[in-house]
Order: C-alpha cells, then sequence, then structure tokens
C-alpha cells in the first residue's frame, strides 16, 4: 500500500541509514520532495546521490546533540522548502546496551540528548504546518520504551524512547487544533534491517499510512510494529 505523496515535502531525521533511509526512499518513489539529515557528511553525501534517482532529495548534515547544528538546520528550512512541510519523520538515533551501574554522564547525554533535537526541530516545523495547513509527524520509538527484557540492559535508551512516547501523545491534543497529526511506532530489535524475518518495507508500509490521508482519524497513537516483541514474544 503506497499512497502518492506527490509534491508533498517531508524532513527525514536519521534520514541516511536503516529505516529512515528506507522511509526517505519510500516518499520519494512516491512524488514527495524530501530533506534527509544525518551526522556523517560523508555519508550524507552518499545516499543523497543514491536517492536522487527517484525524486528531489536534499542532504543536510546534522549532529542533533549539538545545539549549533540544530540552530543551523531550523535557520535553512526556509530556503530548503520554501516554508512549506508536509511530514516530519523522527527516526534518528541509535541503540545502546550499558548496565545501568556502568552508565556514565555521557553515555546518558548521547540518547537524552537526542530528544532535545527532536524537540525543537519539530517546534519550529509544527509552527511552519499551522501556517499551511497542517500536516503529520511520526517519531520512531522501540518496543523497550514500555517493556524490559531481561539480559537487555538499556536504562538510558529506554527511557528517552519512553520519553518519546509521552511527547508524541501530548503534542498530538496541542497541535490538533492547527490539524497536525502526531503519532509514533515502536519497533523490534532489528539487525541487518530485519527483524525476526522481517523486512524494512513491512514497517515502511505502516508509515506509509500513518502519513497519508487515509490514516486521518489516527493522532495520539503509538502503534507496536515489532512482531510480538512487546506482547511478550522475546
Amino acid at each position: 500500500m503506497n499512497p502518492s505523496f506527490n509534491k508533498k515535502k517531508a524532513i527525514v531525521l536519521g534520514g541516511t541509514h536503516g529505516l529512515g533511509r528506507a522511509i526517505a526512499e519510500m516518499l520519494l518513489k512516491n512524488g514527495a520532495e524530501v530533506v534527509i539529515a544525518g551526522k556523517d557528511k560523508m555519508l550524507v553525501d552518499e545516499v543523497t546521490k543514491e536517492l536522487t534517482p527517484y525524486g528531489k532529495v536534499i542532504g543536510h548534515v546534522l549532529d542533533l546533540l549539538l545545539d549549533y547544528d540544530v540552530d543551523l538546520f531550523i535557520e535553512e528550512l526556509d530556503g530548503y522548502l520554501n516554508g512549506e512541510i508536509d511530514f516530519l519523520i523522527n527516526a534518528a538515533g541509535f541503540f545502546k546496551v550499558k548496565a545501568f551501574n556502568e552508565t556514565s554522564v555521557s553515555d546518558y547525554d548521547a540518547l537524552l540528548d537526542l530528544n532535545r533535537g527532536f524537540f525543537f526541530i519539530t517546534q519550529e516545523v509544527a509552527k511552519k504546518m499551522g501556517t499551511t495547513g497542517g500536516g503529520a509527524i511520526l517519531n520512531i520509538s522501540s518496543f523497550l520504551s514500555r517493556q524490559a527484557v531481561r539480559g537487555i540492559q538499556a536504562a538510558a535508551f529506554s527511557m528517552a524512547k519512553a520519553g518519546l512516547e509521552a511527547f508524541t501523545r501530548q503534542l498530538s491534543i496541542e497541535l490538533a487544533p492547527s490539524k497536525i497529526r502526531v503519532n509514533a511506532i515502536s519497533i523490534g530489535i532489528l539487525e541487518n534491517g530485519t527483524f525476526y524475518g522481517g523486512k524494512w518495507s513491512e514497517i515502511v508500509d505502516i508509515v506509509s499510512f500513518l502519513l497519508s490521508g487515509q490514516a486521518s482519524y489516527v493522532n495520539g497513537a503509538v502503534w507496536e510494529v515489532d512482531a510480538g516483541l512487546f506482547a511478550g514474544r522475546l
């Protein structure tokens, strides 16, 4: 299921790898203009080149942990998309396993400060969406935000993702008057693009639906797309 996103404009934070890249490719193939952001310049340039055959794509080097980078990205939004943004996908991040008693301040900051970057970029994007008729925001979370698993020591990671889900629900209420829908998907453990035999494309199809007008009644939701991990399949 791939609805047309012809002439829609999207930003994918974390659009240079993994699920973010797959989402960017899906949007481009269905007619959208896309800005992808990642912190590795070589990777940004490489992926931008790879995605260009599918449509208009702009690459931006952005480290969400750096206030300067976040501020610069916000300043340049008008130049990239003329201030018109239909979709924002907050897909940047990484999975880090570390025992609670061994987690350092820098470990904590690397995970939790991603949410600060998401917060202020989303704030600016929402302001622009509010002046152009609304839009859709999608946050990428993890089943570990609500499911503790023996053997997976990820307290800081879980804390960050739980905050992102709370952020999703709160924004869905605050931004609804501006016709902005805010949802999240909670994904499972992925290795080499698969989870329990699944593929990125299976998650991307859900993303496609949630961004589309077909999901106009879905707001403030956190959908588990994890092959049953949250339900207890371990």
